[in-house]
């Protein structure tokens, strides 16, 4: 008979992952402004509490907390982690370059975030039982995934977006064009782009679409149209947000969502099929205890 897992036992977990991923002590002299260094705050008060979220002093941190549960799912299949068995593995990622990548570059707050992105689409093949190899090399995508049953091999190219300037979108895709086209393979060629923090979506009420995502969704399909960018067979558009089931200081259940929207170029050298999975999101779910 499996026991009730106690709501601190969680933020234990994730302090313990970011603990093997980070640098020795760095957490002892962390810059306060780096979100693992908040997210590491968070994990030692809520531990404190004994699993209980305060009402309504912690609710401004409800994002963060999603950040830990959505990051938990993450870096737990990359660590040979059991989350639900609360087991602690060792960075199983990649080879050596890559893990070296991870421990050197995790310290710099706009380094995480982009390698995060990596992380998390990678972590999603592996959980669909397909082929990951991050690809630490200069020119070329991030990452190659090999499916099962399918012979075509897909290369991701994956981004962080931290603005919807046009410009911006247009420089992002005119990059990973250009190192999705140094694959020169007869390939599936996408583009993963997290817009986590210009789409700023946080708590919503339903599954429409935020009105920033919209833009950014239809300045990405202008782009993907022509006879310019034609290496990306597709582009992944991401965010996070969040739903409240219940009302505090009731117990509530919150579901931390990281969701996508999938742009097809109109006229790719290679179209991907619709039955290929690039990216689905995924979610998780967690019941609070609040104390007033």
């Amino acid at each position: 008979m499996e026991r009730e897992m106690n709501p601190a036992e969680l933020f234990k977990f994730y302090k313990n992952i970011l603990e093997i991923l980070f640098p020795k002590d760095w957490f002892i002299k962390a810059s306060e402004t780096h979100e693992a260094f908040q997210q590491y705050k968070i994990c030692n008060k809520v531990i404190a509490q004994k699993g209980i979220i305060k009402y309504p002093e912690q609710a401004s941190e409800l994002p963060a907390i999603g950040k830990i549960f959505l990051n938990s799912f993450v870096l737990s299949k990359i660590t040979n982690s059991d989350m639900s068995r609360l087991i602690i593995g060792s960075l199983k990622y990649g080879n050596k370059k890559v893990k070296g990548k991870i421990k050197q570059k995790f310290p710099d707050l706009q380094h995480f975030q982009d390698i995060m992105v990596e992380l998390y689409m990678g972590a999603w093949h592996i959980t669909k039982g397909n082929i990951v190899t991050p690809l630490e090399k200069e020119g070329l995508p991030d990452l190659m995934v090999n499916f099962p049953n399918v012979s075509e091999t897909l290369y991701i190219e994956c981004k962080n977006l931290h603005t919807k300037d046009k410009r911006r979108i247009a420089d992002v895709i005119c990059k990973a064009n250009n190192q999705l086209e140094n694959t020169k393979k007869h390939c599936y060629d996408c583009l993963a782009i997290d817009a986590t923090i210009p789409i700023s979506a946080g708590y919503v009420q339903d599954d429409s679409l935020p009105s920033v995502a919209s833009e950014i969704i239809e300045e990405i399909q202008s782009l993907l149209s022509g006879n310019e960018y034609r290496a990306i067979g597709s582009a992944v558009l991401i965010w996070d947000d969040f739903m409240i089931l219940g009302t505090p200081p009731q117990k509530v259940a919150i579901a931390y969502r990281r969701r996508c929207h999938r742009i097809d170029h109109k006229n790719p050298k290679k179209a991907i099929l619709k039955s290929i999975s690039l990216f689905e999101g995924f979610t998780t779910y967690y019941s609070l205890r609040w104390i007033v």
